[in-house]
């Protein structure tokens, strides 16, 4: 989305954010739970590299 404005690229980051964080505490994905912190943050910003270069 290299077109997209701040305002876009601001939505899709909370979005990835929040999906990270519901998948860990309020559904309680037994993968993301077993997975260390620096392995989901890695994994994290390479949505983020992808989705918002």
């Amino acid at each position: 989305m290299p077109e997209t404005r701040g305002t876009e690229r601001a939505a899709v980051a909370l979005a990835l954010i929040a999906g990270f964080w519901l998948l860990r505490k309020v559904i309680g994905s037994t993968t993301s739970n077993e997975t260390d912190e620096e392995t989901l943050a890695v994994t994290l910003r390479q949505l983020f590299e992808l989705l918002l270069p």
